[in-house]
């Protein structure tokens, strides 16, 4: 092997343990995006072969003109400091990074390790607790994340993800379907286990799109099995108890909605952002001054809405943002920096549309977006960027079967 080849090699497993470190630490990621970055930059000659008319796709366009508003807009109002914008930097360099990647083999194989890694350690963590309390989740409450060692929703959208990639996988090498069929069971039971509601409607959304779209099967059989689909996750739903009170089903509907709007925060932070964009001193184009000013007038409006003054203080202690990343984008950058994120979806599904694993992962991070304020978090901005890179840079070479497909 050849210096050339084992720098490759050392620089795609670099990468393989960035992507297997994001879900444990807050500083390691930071510390090999660095060291990616020095090592892209040293090796110059590699540098001058590669071809970035690649991060030209409009997708890319929209999303690097969002990110360069953000920062004109931070300098002008002088709000740099009060924004989360050195959270963005993997956005600007993963896309780069991974430009210099020689096998995608392995940047797929890190992410559905990852995938069992999390999942087995929830797992143990859940069943530990249900040795210790004879229960396999509190029903809410920052004890959840403790005892899946992760948050929830981010524990549940990187199983997803990694789910799909292992599917993807098997279309390429079918000798391990087997194995990529026990490994997707594996998933599945974990997500439902741990009761992360919005990785639970985004698995329905993902096979129902394959089915409906993507399947191509006769009507009858295609009523089918949306039936049996509907079933199973039924039959789920009714097994598991703390499902049930996550989802707020009780026998009374009336009972349901009360339990609902008691417990469900978006119930009250999506209304409070509501009353900020309907104030007359909201600049409906730009926003408000920062991140920062967002944070203030929610907690403002959590004091005044909230009757429950423990609850109140739970919602401005923990600093609760949007839990919605159009929601917060709106907010912060107004009609101007919603319309730049909307439309990088609005084009990146467009291009992708023939492409199913690509429009499943896209779907998948848009339903996260929904209910997450992905981008004002590290984990979040790590996984995003790899994701939108993933499933646009690599293109597919027929002479390597594990090659990832290019989205068109």
């Amino acid at each position: 092997m050849n210096l050339t080849v084992s720098k490759g090699s050392l620089y795609d497993y670099l990468f393989c343990i960035l992507i297997l470190a994001i879900p444990f630490s807050l500083k390691l990621p930071n510390v090999l995006l660095i060291a990616l970055t020095l090592f892209f930059i040293i090796d110059y000659k590699r540098i001058q072969k590669l071809d970035f008319s690649r991060l030209l796709q409009p997708q890319f366009v929209f999303l690097g003109i969002l990110l360069l508003y953000w920062l004109i807009k931070g300098l002008f109002t002088g709000t740099i400091g009060e924004n989360k914008y050195s959270l963005l930097l993997p956005i600007i360099l993963i896309p780069l990074l991974i430009l210099k990647v020689q096998d995608f083999y392995k940047i797929l194989i890190a992410i559905v390790i990852c995938g069992f890694i999390i999942s087995t350690r929830a797992l143990y963590g859940v069943f530990s607790n249900y040795l210790k309390f004879n229960e396999f989740l509190p029903f809410e409450g920052t004890s959840v994340n403790e005892i899946l060692y992760m948050e929830r929703p981010y524990l549940g959208f990187f199983l997803i993800i990694s789910a799909l990639i292992a599917v993807f996988m098997a279309t390429k090498i079918p000798k391990i379907k087997f194995i990529v069929t026990l490994y997707c069971l594996y998933i599945i039971v974990t997500i439902f286990l741990i009761s992360a509601r919005m990785s639970i409607l985004t698995l329905g959304t993902v096979l129902f799109l394959y089915v409906l779209f993507y399947l191509k099967i006769a009507t009858k059989k295609l009523l089918i099995y949306l039936s049996i689909f509907l079933l199973v996750i039924i039959v789920l739903i009714g097994l598991n108890k703390n499902l049930q009170e996550r989802l707020f089903i009780t026998s009374d509907y009336g009972e349901s909605i009360e339990k609902f709007k008691r417990h469900e925060p978006r119930f009250i932070i999506w209304p409070c952002s509501y009353s900020i964009v309907k104030s007359p001193t909201f600049d409906k184009f730009f926003g408000l001054e920062s991140e920062r000013k967002s944070d203030e007038l929610l907690a403002d409006c959590y004091v005044t809405t909230i009757d429950n003054k423990h609850r109140a203080n739970f919602f401005i202690e923990t600093d609760l943002n949007t839990h919605n990343q159009f929601i917060g984008t709106f907010l912060t950058s107004g009609f101007l920096g919603f319309f730049l994120l909307f439309t990088f979806f609005i084009v990146q599904l467009y291009r992708g549309r023939k492409n199913y694993f690509a429009t499943a992962i896209i779907i998948s991070v848009l339903l996260f977006l929904v209910v997450e304020n992905v981008l004002y978090r590290q984990i979040g901005v790590y996984f995003f960027a790899l994701l939108i890179v993933l499933i646009n840079i690599p293109e597919f070479n027929s002479k390597r079967e594990h090659a990832i497909s290019k989205c068109e």
